[in-house]
């Protein structure tokens, strides 16, 4: 597989939020797939082929935002993608999709089996890790309507 070009460059401007007024009791912060299998070598997608490098490079600023996140008090939810360790979860669709890229979810890899809960590929950089008390989605299919599990785990 050929991997893809580097994306482009935005310059971005940082700013103070919000803008007006104070931040709702209601405000989170949604932190999505900074799991290792996307991240780092030896993962799902270092697999199949693509640079990671454009992947992890936001980790950093993904980490200050967090904390800052977490001294403002901010209710912060991470999602991450995973599968049963039994692939019961995994669909006939998924399972095809998956298969075409080469990579098949559950195959053995560095960072233990790809996508299957409680593997070390499933889990979250530390940096970037929740603290205690926060919630985790868990989901095992893509896109918005994709089933989740909500828990209260490490």
């Amino acid at each position: 597989m050929t991997a893809l070009a580097t994306p482009p460059k935005v310059q971005a401007i940082s700013f103070a939020l919000p803008l007006v007024g104070e931040l709702s009791s209601g405000a989170a912060l949604l932190v999505i797939d900074l799991q290792r299998d996307f991240t780092e070598p030896g993962g799902y997608m270092d697999g199949m082929g693509y640079d990671i490098a454009p992947l992890a490079a936001p980790l950093p600023s993904v980490a200050r935002v967090l904390d800052a996140c977490r001294r403002a008090g901010l209710l912060i939810f991470h999602t991450r993608q995973g599968f049963r360790e039994d692939l019961a979860d995994l669909t006939p669709y998924h399972k095809a999709k998956f298969a075409l890229s080469g990579v098949n979810i559950g195959d053995p890899g560095p960072l233990g089996r790809l996508f299957v809960r409680g593997e070390p590929g499933w889990e979250i950089k530390r940096a970037r890790r929740r603290q205690d008390g926060k919630l985790r989605l868990h989901r095992h299919g893509l896109g918005p309507r994709a089933p989740r599990t909500r828990r209260r785990q490490a």
